[in-house]
This record gives C-alpha cells, structure tokens and sequence, in this order.
C-alpha cells in the first residue's frame, strides 16, 4: 500500500510541475483557430449594442470551466454589451437539457450539476464494499444547499472524495485505470 501511495504522490507531483510551466505561458487567441469573425454581421436584439453570444451544453466540462472567467469578464463590461446564453445540443439525446434550459431560464431557475460521494440511505447501508467518506443525508442537503447559495454549478462533496475523483480524470487512461484496480474491486 504503501508504493501505491509513493507512485500515486510521484505523480501528483509531476503533474503539479508540469502546471506551473503551463501557467506561466500566455494563451494566444487566434482568429480562425480560438474564433471566426462572421462575414455579415448577424441581427441583434437590441440596436446600438454590442451582443455576446454563449453556446453551451450542460455537460460540457469546457463550458463550466471556462464560466468563472466569463462572469469576471462581463463585470468589467460597461452598458453597451448584452450577453445571452444559447444551449446547444450535438445530438436528440442531448435535446432536453436545452429544453431545460428555455423552461427554467423565465422563471427565474438555475440549474445546478450535484456529485455527491456516498451518502447515508438505506440503499447504501445494503452495500458489502467500503464507502469512502460516507456522509449523512442531512449533511449532503446541506452541501447542496451551501453551494447553491454560493452560485456554483458544479456542487460535488465531501470534497476529499470528489476532489481526488476529479483530478483522477485529469490522469491518462492508462494510469487513471491503474489507481482504480488498486483501490476498487473491479
């Protein structure tokens, strides 16, 4: 177990290394690669401003990452940029989170993607495996509720569990599935 654990901080390590170099280069946007300018300019909604389009899918992880910057971008916008979120779907089976979308967006309704670990139920109690970071009901409503007033999309927890579930995800296949034989009957 414990080579595991040497093998698994090694790698963490790594990668952590290999982000820094990462942050420290510039992103370069390129027209016809990052974006394309349209050749006629498309109707707006509202003359004599500028309108931001977001296309978008629920389950698009680009999507949620790129929305904490999207929010800090449109606050130092001034008055002449309306922005409007479009939902898009690649597939019919993909339809109704557009759908979701057009009924929720009137009334005033965000949606929220919730991960939780492994919560308490009668369900769970009937498993034979261990439940890592088992939590209570009460304590998962409350995550849930704590991070929709908060205004976050993606509500995962206990953060302990869901965190190192997220960057396993990070990991190339090979190594990714490695870590899970090690630590999930498969």
């Amino acid at each position: 177990m414990k080579s595991v654990f040497k093998t698994f901080v090694l790698i963490l390590t790594l990668f952590g290394l290999q982000s820094l170099a990462f942050a420290q280069t510039p992103i370069k946007v390129e027209e016809g690669f990052d974006y394309r300018v349209l050749p006629i300019a498309q109707p707006i909604d509202v003359k004599g401003k500028v309108e931001v389009i977001e296309f978008f899918w629920y389950g698009c992880p680009h999507c949620f990452e790129f929305e904490p910057d999207l929010k800090a971008w449109l606050k130092r916008q001034n008055k002449d940029v309306v922005f409007k979120k479009v939902p898009i779907a690649f597939r019919d089976e993909l339809m109704p989170h557009s759908l979701l979308f057009y009924d929720l967006q009137p009334k005033g309704i965000g949606v929220h993607m919730i991960s939780p670990g492994f919560v308490e139920t009668e369900a769970t109690a009937q498993n034979d495996f261990e439940m890592p970071a088992l939590i209570s009901a009460t304590t998962a409503a409350n995550e849930i509720l704590d991070g929709i007033a908060r205004g976050e999309f993606d509500i995962h927890f206990p953060k302990r569990f869901s965190g190192f579930l997220k960057f396993l995800r990070l990991l190339p296949y090979p190594i990714y599935f490695w870590i899970l034989r090690k630590f999930v009957k498969i």
